[in-house]
């Protein structure tokens, strides 16, 4: 086994790769419109390019396509050398299909439908490379029994493998003709003819620029049906384009071709339906989009709501938040006279509530003010588990119905503009909604909390710094610092060490009026600082909910709350993506044969995803003919 061997088995190994991607891709249940009438014209396509494969040993199927008059059955006469088929200028003279066949083939092996074609067998050696049919005039309307002739050509062109496109000065232009050959041309390889040459003008330039936006055009052939014909019965060789059109045939489309050919041609269908399919999908992923956005907002609008309800219940319990702060603080001070100072404020109702026991005079007073410190304590309590419970209240108090409902409606609308079953949205009622909704909340509730937590450890983290302890420590140290240095100084030195140092009368001790003094002074310095350190705090605080309560917004809720519709709309995502890739790849490998021959065949689409680039050479060629 050769080198080429190998590659052939490796390249085909890529292609039965790609076949089975597709078909996969082709079958997957969807519930987006555009998409599944995509898949079933591509499955349509693998059932026309599964026919082609198993038609590559038969032989090529070569069709005469042209409007009225263009000569088409004088060509094939001139092919084969003798009068095979009627031939006329005027009016149609091809009402039916003719298929021309060597005298040694079994027509049955064609598979074609034959019901209305008409079999005329020869001994020409170059039907036993191909069968012509000599196909119906696309623009002339003429109909019998049987039927108009665009409907005869349409059923017979699915089965052709090679296109002989014949068109003369007076109708190379005709739209509606051109029309039919956009179609006529997919999946099958061209060549162009021009019939008429004797009394016509070279059209071949023009030819060329008309046809190249759509087609590729490398070399046009000029010949003269007739003058062929009669050079053929004169046992006289072909001459000029004529000849070299029959070397084209006996080259291209020879037995060992036919692979190629076929292989050619289902590459150039299924590209061709791939390419189309995502550029119509492409178009309707706007409205996709737009329901992905709509998706987006309502999920975003319910976050807001939810998120406004959780800065509200957090700030009305600021205060539960802001004792846990302070004492989270105090802790992580340590020991520390202001430290102390705010454990004492902290504490200082039941502090107050102790010294009240010194007043008791009977056990009956020392039980009523335990009670009432008791009660104190289970209100504090309850207080702090209202608080809590606040925060994680259900979903159905926060979002009514209404603003469900009014969500549900606003995706209705975008699920039908983009072209959706509308059953993604079946069974969301409102209960059901506010049920998921409920459980959505309470996921995002329990990560407040938690953040909440966080908030209060990250605050006093930062407000146990260092230069923070050493500010407040400072400034309630100097207080207590001079009242220890004015008593130790009235004491030892005016009381004491200096008369005696300067023989002078001491001073006297300090009366009772200013220790009172110094320890109203005291605490009310203590107020003012720890009243400075709580506003600290409180701004602190106020920061990390407002912080928290934004992030939460702009936290992306996941798709919850309309799964159906989410997953939808992924899934549609994806298969548009999918569908781009394997356009790309049918159209590396398309391009990767296309090379193997020179006749033509309609321009490949350009890549997926990016813009359309101008029409160069190197793509599946067609070949022009102009008679002479």
């Amino acid at each position: 086994m050769g080198s080429d061997d190998i590659e052939e088995i490796e390249f085909m190994g890529r292609v039965d790769r790609l076949f089975d991607r597709v078909t996969t891709w082709a079958n997957a249940s969807t519930t987006w419109e555009p998409l599944s009438e995509t898949q079933a014209v591509v499955r349509r396509t693998l059932d026309r390019v599964g026919h082609l494969r198993d038609r590559e040993t038969v032989p090529l199927i070569v069709a005469t396509f042209g409007g009225t008059g263009t000569g088409k059955s004088s060509l094939v006469n001139a092919l084969v050398g003798e009068t095979v088929t009627p031939t006329g200028r005027e009016r149609p003279t091809t009402r039916r299909p003719t298929l021309l066949i060597h005298e040694t083939v079994e027509v049955d092996a064609l598979d074609l439908p034959l019901e209305h074609v008409a079999v005329v067998r020869s001994d020409d050696p170059m039907l036993q490379n191909y069968a012509v049919l000599d196909c119906p005039d696309p623009d002339s309307g003429a109909e019998d029994d049987d039927g108009g002739n665009l409907e005869r050509l349409r059923q017979m062109l699915p089965y052709c493998d090679v296109l002989i496109y014949t068109t003369t000065q007076q109708k190379y232009r005709s739209n509606r003709v051109l029309d039919e050959l956009k179609d006529a041309a997919e999946g099958v390889r061209l060549i162009y003819v021009q019939t008429h040459a004797g009394v016509d003008s070279d059209i071949r330039d023009d030819l060329k620029a008309q046809l190249s936006g759509e087609y590729e055009v490398p070399e046009v052939f000029f010949v003269d049906s007739l003058e062929s014909l009669a050079r053929s019965r004169a046992d006289e060789p072909p001459t000029g384009d004529f000849a070299r059109l029959i070397d084209t045939l006996y080259q291209e489309l020879s037995q060992r071709s036919r692979g190629r050919i076929r292989q050619v041609n289902q590459f150039a269908l299924l590209s061709s339906a791939l390419s189309r399919g995502y550029t119509e999908l492409s178009r309707d992923r706007s409205a996709l989009n737009e329901l992905a956005e709509a998706c987006r907002q309502q999920q975003e609008r319910i976050s807001r709501v939810m998120t406004d309800r959780l800065k509200k219940e957090l700030t009305d319990s600021r205060a539960l938040w802001e004792r846990r702060l302070l004492s989270a603080v105090a802790d992580r001070w340590g020991a520390s006279p202001f430290s102390g100072v705010l454990r004492l404020f902290s504490g200082l109702g039941n502090l107050l509530t102790s010294m009240t026991l010194f007043r008791a005079h009977n056990s009956a007073q020392v039980a009523l003010i335990g009670a009432m410190q008791g009660g104190r304590w289970l209100k504090a309590r309850q207080s702090e588990k209202t608080a809590e419970e606040q925060t994680a209240k259900a979903f159905a108090s926060t979002v009514d119905e209404d603003l469900l409902l009014e969500a549900r409606f606003v995706l209705d609308q975008a699920v039908r503009k983009a072209k959706f079953d509308p059953q993604i949205l079946a069974g969301s009622s409102s209960d059901e909604l506010r049920q998921t909704a409920g459980s959505v909340e309470q996921d995002f509730f329990v990560e407040a909390r938690r953040r909440v937590e966080e908030s209060i450890d990250r605050l006093a983290a930062a407000n146990s710094r260092w230069f923070v302890r050493m500010r407040f420590e400072f400034a309630l140290a100097a207080y207590l610092a001079f009242v220890v240095y004015r008593v130790g100084k009235n004491f030892f030195w005016d009381s004491f060490f200096g008369p005696w140092v300067a023989a002078s009368e001491p001073e006297p001790l300090l009366t009772a009026d200013f220790y009172i003094s110094a320890g109203v002074f005291l605490l009310l310095w203590a107020w003012f600082l720890v009243t400075m350190f709580t506003r600290r705090l409180r701004r602190g605080l106020k920061r990390e909910i407002a912080d928290l309560a934004t992030n939460l917004t702009a936290r992306k809720i996941p798709s919850h709350l309309y799964p159906k519709v989410s997953s939808a709309i992924d899934d549609a995502q994806q298969r548009v993506l999918e569908l781009q890739t394997l356009s790309d790849r049918t159209n590396a490998l398309a391009a990767s044969i296309s090379s193997k021959t020179t006749l033509g065949g309609k321009r490949p689409a350009p890549p997926t995803g990016a813009e359309k680039q101008p029409t160069t050479q190197g793509s599946p060629a067609v070949v022009s003919i102009v008679e002479e």
